[in-house]
């Protein structure tokens, strides 16, 4: 292949086999522009299984759009369910047609290189992932269809990987070689996060006070972690006791509730948290 020529124009198809090593199974794009037999438009791609023993394989062809991304096939222990690209399905409900559940990603033209980490079930293996590790490295880590972590990498996955026997290490094709991944310190390595998802503010049209709560802010991996904090542009009403720190940190957000009496229903304003030296994403807190 010419140079700076990606792995998914290289990699036409990628192969799963299940914890008990008894199913194994294929996802192959086939064509582009395929039809599905019902007016359907896309990429056509099959996915093929075997069962060790019985001598047969059998295909299940879909037909998606955008194509299957990342190109890739993972087996839980028992081959009862797989995710291919970015659609995790159930066998038995892929045989009639139906999937369980599509990731929630903004598409764009480089949908293939997105690495996903499922944990729907505990010996699921994911975009990388093991039957034997409940945690991995990756773009995005899912408890069912709901993204739970984004974890920060040098470049993105961009074909198979493979876990150490110790289960402490994966490396991963990536844009530009191989990538070398310490899951193994995952746990310890600097994670900032806020401790709670939502701050909520309560008042009514008879208060005209300023309400406050505390925001908690943490490295899960116990670590002192620099931090930002910083709300939309052109924000009114909302004051910051602080607006950088070093976890662990309480952080005092404090609300004019006569900037928004005027408001109906419920206002939601995204608080983000940034740190140059975690290696996770931290989610957006909203008040």
């Amino acid at each position: 292949m010419p140079f700076a020529t990606f792995p998914a124009n290289i990699t036409y198809a990628s192969t799963g086999i299940s914890g008990d090593q008894q199913t194994i199974m294929i996802l192959t794009e086939v064509a582009q522009g395929g039809g599905g037999g019902q007016g359907q438009t896309g990429t056509l791609t099959s996915i093929l299984y075997y069962k060790v023993g019985s001598g047969q394989v059998n295909t299940l062809n879909w037909v998606a759009s955008p194509p299957f991304g990342p190109r890739a096939i993972s087996v839980n222990q028992d081959g009862t369910r797989f995710v291919a690209g970015w659609i995790l399905f159930d066998l038995n409900l892929a045989i009639e047609g139906a999937s369980l559940a599509q990731f929630h990603i903004l598409w764009a033209t480089t949908a293939w290189r997105i690495c996903i980490r499922l944990l729907a079930q505990r010996d699921l293996r994911g975009h990388p992932g093991h039957r034997d590790r409940n945690s991995g490295d990756a773009h995005f880590r899912y408890r069912q269809s709901d993204v739970r972590e984004r974890i920060q990498l040098p470049q993105m996955i961009a074909g198979r990987t493979l876990f150490s026997s110790d289960m402490n290490t994966v490396y991963a094709v990536a844009d530009e070689g191989v990538m070398i991944l310490p899951v193994g310190s995952l746990a310890t390595a600097p994670q900032v996060a806020a401790q709670q998802e939502d701050v909520v503010f309560l008042s009514n049209t008879c208060n005209s006070a300023s309400i406050s709560q505390t925001l908690n802010v943490a490295d899960l991996g116990g670590n002192n972690t620099p931090f930002t904090l910083s709300l939309p542009s052109g924000t009114q009403g909302i004051q910051l006791s602080a607006t950088s720190g070093t976890t662990p940190a309480q952080v005092q957000i404090s609300v004019d509730v006569t900037a928004y009496q005027t408001a109906k229903g419920t206002t939601t304003i995204p608080l983000t948290i940034n740190s140059a030296n975690s290696i996770n994403i931290p989610p957006r807190c909203a008040c």
